[in-house]
């Protein structure tokens, strides 16, 4: 396994938002922080197969369970890019951080029963108990879920880990849980039902932040990262992740039973999120009082 994977677990007691000074970094060296799912894949799978280092850039990769931890990392400037999302971009642009959307990620959300629920469709969720993690991607989905289905009393428990979350799921202690691929895959083998999905409302939020600083200083090594990010796209897309699967698992830390779904994953090539995702995103933000204006899609886009 290459060198240059890193895992890493920090302390929660960093607060997310806490100030931090925005360093810049004077190298070109990427260091990306990753959430444990798919969307990760292909970053993996192109440090994995050479690709960027074919095109000259330097990077290290680290592993988050929680995205409580991956924005803590970025606020202490151990990582300069980051896999996150279009709620925790609103959440860094207000804060005063300098980063910037340079793509789109492709990762699956769904909102699932428990085992033993008689939960079959969105309306069944009223007055049910939903784990989630508040403030975040996972509450913004089910609150246009409620949105949508007209569903007017629901029960939100705060679980921030995603594997306990999906444990007490699987425990019947929640009656449905909100969770990204690929821990939806392994709830689904344990009898959990698909309630409803980003795909579902047409929202897909999922995106690469990186320090502006970086971008603006490393131009070339941005761009190498794109072209080895779709050459990984292409690889799984023609080949499969079959050579690769074991590998994979142990940098991402998959469970064990997904694996045999990971065989059929399609992705495309890197591109940005839509105007439309953006705004409903920082819409939902600026309504519940964690933003202070709507910012355009230019300043927080990488558009050049």
């Amino acid at each position: 396994m290459k060198k240059n994977i890193a895992f890493v677990l920090l302390l929660t007691s960093i607060f997310l938002f806490s100030g931090c000074g925005d360093k810049s970094d004077p190298s070109d060296k990427i260091s990306l922080g990753l959430m444990s799912d798919t969307a990760s894949i292909p970053f993996v799978l192109a440090d994995l197969s050479g690709y960027f280092e074919n095109q000259g850039v330097e990077i290290e990769i680290h592993i988050f369970q929680s995205a409580l931890d991956r924005d803590s990392a970025l606020q202490a400037n151990t990582i300069n890019a980051v896999s996150s999302d279009l709620i925790s971009a609103g959440f860094l642009k207000e804060s005063g951080n300098t980063l910037i959307i340079s793509s789109r990620t492709e990762c699956g959300y769904a909102i699932l029963s428990s085992p033993d629920s008689d939960i079959k469709s969105p309306h069944d969720l009223e007055g049910k108990k939903v784990g989630l993690s508040t403030n975040t991607l996972m509450e913004y989905l089910l609150d246009l879920t409620v949105e949508k289905y007209g569903i007017s009393d629901i029960s939100k428990t705060n679980i921030p880990i995603m594997p306990a979350r999906l444990e007490m799921l699987r425990e019947n202690q929640i009656d449905a849980a909100t969770l990204p691929d690929p821990l939806t895959y392994l709830a689904q083998k344990d009898n959990s039902k698909v309630i409803a999905t980003n795909e579902d409302l047409g929202v897909y939020p999922g995106v690469i932040l990186f320090k502006e600083s970086f971008v603006s200083e490393n131009p070339e090594a941005i761009k190498g990262f794109y072209v080895a990010y779709n050459r990984a796209v292409d690889k799984i897309n023609d080949s499969g992740l079959e050579d690769y699967m074991e590998e994979i698992n142990q940098i991402m830390n998959f469970p064990e039973p997904v694996l045999t779904d990971l065989h059929n994953l399609k992705y495309t090539h890197s591109s940005l999120p839509t105007e439309e995702n953006l705004a409903s995103a920082l819409k939902w933000l600026y309504g519940k009082g964690f933003i202070s204006e709507l910012y355009s899609y230019e300043d927080m886009v990488l558009t050049d």
